[in-house]
């Protein structure tokens, strides 16, 4: 028996699959990272096409049934995102990040509200991808929160004061850091298996 379920949600990516549909990864407010598909979105005149798209934070309608979720409706929430290539690139990069770090089916509201709030402030500033990716690692449980932890041994201090004000719920400016880069880039390897297309994490 299938069941319907309202949440919001991140396209993080798509592509497209026979003649019309949609296949879309989602970060969802209410189930984390899940996949579902969208029929006959591709269709000239379909409401849904242009909703759709990676980056776009989204409410929809989404019905589970024997062959997984499937998108019923969709509406963009708020303005659809129209970021500057620089915040484009920056923001790609932190979507990889979470393709490449969250498990299927586990509701992590944290990481939510982080992602929400980064794509919001691309809207408005610059963003920077060390930034998301130093405190979605934190969230994780990946990278410490404490700047003076054995792991950050190698780190400036202006690395370390980074870190710092990422634990804080601050959002400094980007730090030109090679080693904290270099700790991120190794951690991410360790836990994911999924290659960041995006580029390495040549991203401060």
């Amino acid at each position: 028996m299938s069941k319907t379920t309202t949440t919001e949600a991140v396209v993080l990516h798509t592509h497209s699959i026979g003649d019309a549909d949609r296949f879309c990864i989602l970060l969802t407010e209410k189930r984390g990272k899940i996949p579902a598909r969208a029929r006959g979105v591709r269709k000239p005149g379909s409401k849904m096409g242009g909703t759709l798209l990676p980056l776009q934070r989204i409410r929809l309608t989404l019905r589970e049934g024997s062959s997984g979720w499937h998108i019923q409706e969709a509406t963009i929430v708020g303005q659809a995102v129209k970021p500057n290539l620089q915040n484009y690139i920056e923001m790609t990069k932190a979507m990889e990040l979470l393709l490449a770090l969250l498990p299927d089916d586990h509701a992590v509201p944290d990481v939510y509200a982080l992602t929400e709030q980064f794509l919001s402030q691309a809207q408005k500033q610059s963003v920077s991808s060390m930034a998301f990716c130093t405190a979605l690692l934190q969230m994780l449980g990946y990278l410490p929160r404490e700047s003076d932890h054995q792991l950050y041994r190698k780190c400036t201090e202006a690395e370390k004061s980074f870190v710092h004000s990422i634990a804080e719920g601050q959002t400094p400016e980007s730090t030109d850091g090679k080693h904290l880069q270099y700790l991120c880039d190794r951690i991410v390897e360790e836990h994911s298996d999924r290659t960041i297309r995006a580029g390495n994490m040549h991203i401060v």
